[in-house]
């Protein structure tokens, strides 16, 4: 292991250097989790009624739907 900074907020930290700290873990779950919700139910919702629904910034939603 060797110091890296965190890839969302910069904090240094113990990892590698893909690696989000737990504040940033803990917040990406949290968004996706409101993602997930608002699709369950409206599935038929485009990116940008997700953005004005969750407050998500497009950017982050354009992420979530790269990685699944």
């Amino acid at each position: 292991m060797s110091l890296v900074n965190c890839r969302g907020c910069g904090k240094l930290q113990l990892g590698s250097a893909e690696v989000l700290c737990s504040d940033c873990l803990r917040g990406r779950i949290e968004q996706s989790h409101r993602v997930k919700s608002y699709l369950r139910e409206h599935p038929q919702a485009t990116v940008m009624e997700l953005c004005a629904h969750t407050g998500l910034p497009l950017s982050t939603i354009h992420e979530m739907v790269k990685r699944v």
